[in-house]
């Protein structure tokens, strides 16, 4: 009973914040695009584009493998000590990385060079990422502390975007104000962590900061293969169509996120906790049958109220994207069909090196794809926007064949970390 409780508890939170979240690209959107314009509001989505690879590197798979950690370890203070001073201090360190790294990347993207304080400032996504322990509050399923220090954060950007934006000259003030939502919540949360929840920092041995750091690597290289098929979109688009078809892509991208994204990751982080801890696929497959369902009712609504929602967010500049948004759509059907089963199924029962494995062969798919409509001289938005969409075809294909496998007792895979 108290463990249902707590799942309805942790949805309602959940619900509360992406609801909020829906809001604010809904009002931020058509005011940033008509202010900035197309062509520097592309330049401002690139920039995030380029910051997002190097998230990847501050995370190295941490929000999943450390979320699990306290999940199991909840109860033990001492533990959850260890757990939180070592992810902390290794994000750290791998932020400070990450500075060194866009130094680099900056001599070799036209962009960055002429617009280097869009790129620095915009890296408050990997400070972000070092400072909010989303993955511990999660493991504690106490998504009340995400949701309200969330709400906190993109308040106060949603109040300075009308304040301080007021020309496409002050394209450098979203990244800022992005960073100061970013230090304000992050100061917050570790004070929460340190005085609510009473955990203690401790300097870890180098020993235990490797073995964090070691057994959190095959997430890190799981996470770079989804990124190549789900950030890398905007990123060639942006290299090689040019930054007002990047603004194109990004209204569409939005749009679906709303029906995709937002639900998924509602579910997706109130049942892996649960999961992770009690083992039943069962929840796996009970909430892959509700949100197949809703999925295809988001496919037909989008489908058909696509004109309508561009032109409200996007105005009539952005009604080029129309048929990309309808397109792209698809991905909300085939991404609710594989993804629990895909990252809580695999991750909860250990099956580590499945889930790296089947990312790496996705994204060796998704460039091969992109090196057919290469070579048929066919690189366009529509066939950009279609192929992550044929890869998603791809999951749930296998995903579906795995788990019947596992079920039969034909497959070979040995779970990691049973």
């Amino acid at each position: 009973m108290l463990q249902h409780k707590t799942l309805i508890q942790n949805f309602s939170y959940l619900s509360a914040l992406q609801i909020f979240n829906i809001l604010i690209p809904l009002v931020t959107y058509p005011y940033l695009i008509r202010v900035l314009g197309k062509e520097t509001y592309g330049l401002v989505v690139y920039a995030q584009v380029i910051v997002t690879y190097l998230q990847i590197l501050v995370d190295w798979g941490f929000d999943t493998s450390a979320t699990k950690e306290v999940s199991v370890h909840r109860d033990d203070k001492v533990k959850l000590s260890e757990i939180y001073s070592s992810v902390f201090i290794l994000k750290g360190l791998l932020f400070l990385l990450t500075l060194g790294l866009l130094g680099l990347l900056m001599r070799f993207i036209p962009e960055a060079e002429e617009h280097a304080s869009l790129f620095w400032l915009s890296m408050w996504f990997c400070l972000y990422n070092v400072l909010f322990p989303v993955w511990f509050f999660q493991g504690l399923e106490k998504m009340k502390y995400i949701t309200i220090l969330t709400l906190v954060g993109r308040g106060l950007f949603l109040a300075l975007i009308f304040i301080l934006i007021k020309s496409p000259g002050d394209y450098l003030m979203v990244p800022l104000i992005n960073g100061l939502g970013a230090v304000v919540t992050g100061t917050i949360a570790v004070y929460v962590v340190l005085f609510r929840e009473k955990v203690k920092f401790r300097m870890p041995s180098w020993k235990t900061l490797y073995r964090y750091f070691h057994d959190s690597a095959d997430f890190f290289i799981s996470n770079v293969s989804i990124k190549v098929f789900v950030s890398s979109n905007k990123f060639i688009i942006g290299t090689f169509l040019g930054l007002t078809e990047l603004a194109y892509y990004d209204l569409a991208d939005k749009i679906v996120s709303l029906f995709r994204t937002v639900p998924q990751d509602i579910v997706r982080n109130t049942i892996y906790p649960l999961v992770a801890r009690t083992r039943n696929l069962e929840i796996v497959r009970k909430t892959t049958v509700v949100m197949g369902i809703y999925a295809l009712l988001a496919v037909a609504f989008v489908n058909a109220l696509a004109p309508q929602i561009v032109w409200l967010l996007g105005g009539e500049s952005m009604m080029p994207c129309v048929d990309i948004v309808r397109l792209y759509s698809v991905i909300i059907l085939t991404n609710h069909l594989s993804n629990y089963y895909v990252t809580v199924g695999l991750w909860s029962f250990g099956y580590i090196r499945v889930f790296r494995n089947l990312m790496m062969v996705s994204s060796a798919l998704y460039l091969l794809v992109y090196g057919l409509f290469w070579l048929m001289g066919s690189i366009n938005l529509y066939t950009i926007t279609l192929t992550p969409v044929l890869i998603d075809i791809y999951l749930v294909v296998y995903i579906f064949v795995f788990w019947n496998r596992v079920k039969s007792g034909k497959s070979r895979a040995v779970p990691q970390n049973a």
